[in-house]
């Protein structure tokens, strides 16, 4: 006796995400068991979202793994993966993983200097938007050109 489809009764588990670099991130995850499959896995349904913007992704995978680039460094990703056959079966728990940093995308804002004395001067700024500042800002290089 053949029984309908049905979708997925659990979701995939052993979930892993790791960090490649600033800006990829590799998931993985064990095949459904048989039993809990109710039909022919057509494909994984990832969801991720970025804890910071609160940017929402979503993937497919014919496979058990998937490299997602182009992320934004810094930022902390929530990762979860679900079977799909007829319908998506329930998702897994939420793996995290925070991407390293990068240097800035953008320079300093709004950068103005007076002059203290004849021989000095008083530089100021403001920091790069904080979405393009890719992580935390420990220092500032300032190069000076003296102009003939």
């Amino acid at each position: 006796v053949k029984t309908l489809e049905d979708i997925p009764s659990a979701p995939p588990n052993l979930v892993e995400v790791t960090a490649v670099d600033s800006k990829t991130l590799i998931l993985s995850w064990s095949p459904l068991p048989p039993e809990h499959q109710n039909g022919i896995i057509m494909t994984y349904v990832i969801n991720i979202s970025a804890t910071e913007s609160g940017e929402q992704l979503q993937f497919t995978s014919n496979t058990t793994s998937l490299v997602i680039d182009n992320l934004h460094p810094h930022y902390t990703y929530n990762c979860i993966i679900a079977a799909f056959t007829i319908g998506i079966g329930p998702f897994s728990e939420i793996s995290r993983v925070q991407l390293p940093e990068d240097v800035p995308s953008a320079a300093p804002e709004n950068l103005t200097g007076e002059a203290v004395n004849s021989a000095s001067i008083v530089i100021f700024w403001k920091p790069p938007p904080i979405e393009e500042q890719n992580g935390i800002i420990i220092l500032y290089t300032i190069h000076l050109l003296e102009v003939p």
